[in-house]
C-alpha cells in the first residue's frame, strides 16, 4: 500500500518520497495525534492552527501537551504572517485547499510566507488535505514544497470502510 501511495503522490501531486517514509494511520485524527506526540517528545511547546478550524484538531495537540496558537482566517486563508511573531511555534496545521468551515483556499502569497517560516525556523507544516483531489474548477492545490506532513484523512474517493490517513 505504501508503494502504491508513493507512486500516486508522485504522479498526481508532485510529492516524491520513499515508501518507507510513509506512515499509514487509522485516519486523520490518529495521524495528527501521533504527530503531536512526536512534536512534544522532540521538545515542541506550541503549534499553530487555523482559528476557524476544527476543535478536535486543537484538542489533539492539547492532549499531547502542546499549546495552540490560533491563526486568524480571512478571505485569503490563514494569516500565516502571524507565525513570525511566535518563535516557540514548531508546527502549523493548515487546510490550504479548502479551509473548514469558510471554504477559502490559502492564497499563494500566504503559502510563500509559511514556506519561508518553515525554512528559517525548521518548523513543520502539517496539511490537512481532506478533499484536495476534488477540484473540478481548477488544478488541485500543490502541497507545500519542503519538509511537511501530508494528511488526507479518510479518503472520499475510496471505500469508506477502508479508513486510512
Amino acid at each position: 500500500m505504501r508503494h502504491a501511495l508513493a507512486d500516486y503522490l508522485a504522479r498526481a501531486r508532485g510529492v516524491r518520497t520513499d515508501p518507507e517514509r510513509i506512515v499509514i494511520c487509522s485516519g486523520f485524527a490518529g495521524g495528527l495525534a501521533l504527530l503531536a506526540r512526536v512534536l512534544k517528545a522532540s521538545g515542541a511547546r506550541r503549534a499553530a492552527v487555523e482559528s476557524y478550524g476544527l476543535a478536535p484538531h486543537r484538542d489533539l495537540f492539547t492532549a499531547a501537551g502542546l499549546r495552540t496558537l490560533p491563526l486568524p482566517v480571512d478571505e485569503y486563508g490563514a494569516r500565516t504572517d502571524e507565525l513570525s511573531a511566535a518563535p516557540d511555534v514548531r508546527a502549523a496545521l493548515l487546510t490550504p485547499a479548502h479551509q473548514y468551515p469558510t471554504g477559502v483556499t490559502l492564497h499563494p502569497d500566504r503559502r510563500a510566507v509559511v514556506i519561508d517560516w518553515a525554512r528559517t525556523t525548521t518548523g513543520i507544516v502539517l496539511e490537512d488535505d481532506y478533499d484536495g483531489e476534488f477540484r473540478y474548477d481548477r488544478q488541485p492545490v500543490d502541497p507545500t514544497p519542503l519538509q511537511f506532513e501530508k494528511a488526507a484523512g479518510q479518503r472520499h474517493d475510496r471505500a469508506p470502510a477502508m479508513r486510512h490517513g
